[in-house]
């Protein structure tokens, strides 16, 4: 049916986003999180690091789409 098309498409998009988009972010910010400790090393300034741990892995995805 054209309800589960439309809804095989969208969990398509969501689980895709979930494993390269977000896992991108998550990866740039590890790597500002080090560039800012490399700048700061010296100046004991307040700072607030990113979060690196977004998105998923493709086997996390894989068993989130088996269980759901």
């Amino acid at each position: 049916s054209a309800v589960f098309a439309v809804t095989l498409v969208f969990a398509a998009v969501v689980m895709f986003d979930a494993q390269s988009f977000r896992r991108a972010a998550g990866l740039q910010a590890r790597v500002l999180n080090q560039m800012v400790e490399e700048l700061f090393k010296e100046h004991h300034l307040s700072q607030q690091k990113l979060v690196e741990f977004l998105g998923h892995t493709r086997t996390e995805v894989f068993s989130g789409m088996a269980l759901g």
